[in-house]
């Protein structure tokens, strides 16, 4: 499954009466990627919640169009094409490594004859039956990204990836990216930090606005 570009328009996102940002617009082309920044609470979390398809915008579209159609936008948006890694693990505390893998490919359709070879590459082969409640942080987020290896999606969206992570776990990483980028995927991460690849673009969230405060004035997101 190949992609062709990601396309948003005129996207915006509120939070109770707090407006997070509005009119974002951008495009990303296969092999492309872009880093999100800003404050905590500027919207970095939720705008990839609204790529993901987990939450809708307030206004705007987001289109993804396919190799096999590039002409076209997909029907389903991004349902079936995307991987969304965020800080918080999603895994089961009483499954072991091997059985939380084991089901989050089989929950998402992946191949599983590609498990034990992505726990090698994330350095868990040691540990296939260990509960996942006695792994620490960054070897749960290890876990968390073999799901990448075992599931081929064209989009990866990544929240603050390498939190948790050590130097070793966080060159991993960046060579999963660089593999992804030069296979024709698109990746759009949020974090604090140099992600260690050089992001196409840059989006800068600077804030928001409360919906009834006339004095506080939102400053333009810009690229």
């Amino acid at each position: 499954m190949k992609i062709d570009r990601l396309k948003t328009q005129n996207l915006s996102a509120q939070k109770g009466e707090r407006q997070l940002f509005e009119n974002i617009e951008f495009e990303l082309s296969a092999g492309q990627s872009m880093l999100l920044t800003g404050p905590n609470g500027s919207g970095k979390t939720t705008l990839l919640h609204l790529l993901s398809g987990s939450e809708q915008p307030r206004s705007g579209q987001i289109d993804m169009f396919m190799a096999a159609n590039p002409t076209e936008p997909r029907g389903d948006g991004v349902i079936g094409i995307s991987h969304f890694i965020t800080h918080q693990d999603a895994l089961k505390k009483n499954l072991t490594v091997y059985e939380n893998l084991r089901f989050w490919t089989d929950f998402m359709h992946g191949d599983n004859s590609r498990i034990d070879t992505a726990l090698i590459t994330v350095g868990l082969e040691p540990m296939p039956h260990i509960l996942a409640a006695r792994l620490s942080a960054g070897q749960k987020k290890r876990l968390m990204l073999a799901r990448l290896l075992t599931v081929s999606r064209p989009l990866w969206l990544l929240d603050e990836p390498s939190v948790s992570l050590d130097s070793e776990g966080q060159k991993l990483l960046v060579k999963l990216m660089h593999e992804h980028i030069n296979a024709g995927g698109i990746i759009i991460a949020s974090s604090h930090i140099p992600l260690g690849i050089e992001a196409t673009y840059i989006l800068e969230l600077d804030g928001g606005r409360y919906m009834f405060d006339d004095d506080y004035i939102m400053e333009d997101a810009a690229l």
